[in-house]
């Protein structure tokens, strides 16, 4: 059996807390060494209302930390701190293996291009970053931003 197609509706729980699939449908069909053998069939998508679809893969906040990325320039001593405004884009320095994050993000990662950790607020006093100044980051699929918050420390 292949998937031809995946049309999920995803819609917020009730107490927001996650995402969930509410419907749609699945086109599937039998192959056999590279062979259509059958119609293509269209599934429907039972809900399940119960069921978050990526909250479980978030990692506590004291799990992701400054280790959990290469050197980022511009999160440095002495760095000016308007290089590193609110909705910059850190994904790229996310260390790899990607296993190395834990499977959960590793999980996450491989939702491709859709996946983005962006600062999300800058907490310091001053014009350039001190030892101590902290970033606070989110992680991001395609449109959907998640509630949790990690803390990243210049020591």
């Amino acid at each position: 059996m292949k998937v031809k197609s995946y049309s999920p509706i995803i819609n917020k729980k009730i107490d927001h807390t996650d995402y969930i699939i509410t419907g749609g449908t699945v086109t599937i069909f039998f192959e056999k060494n590279n062979k259509q053998l059958s119609d293509n069939y269209l599934l429907n998508i039972l809900s399940k209302p119960n069921d978050g679809l990526v909250l479980p893969k978030l990692p506590t906040t004291s799990n992701i930390s400054l280790n959990n990325f290469n050197d980022i320039p511009e999160f440095k001593i002495g760095q000016p701190k308007s290089k590193l405004l609110v909705d910059t884009d850190l994904t790229n320095y996310l260390k790899s293996p990607i296993y190395s994050l834990g499977e959960r993000i590793a999980d996450l990662m491989k939702q491709g291009d859709h996946f983005k950790v962006k600062v999300s607020k800058s907490v310091n006093d001053g014009t350039y970053f001190a030892k101590g100044d902290v970033i606070k980051v989110k992680f991001s699929i395609g449109e959907i931003q998640f509630n949790n918050e990690y803390t990243l420390t210049i020591i």
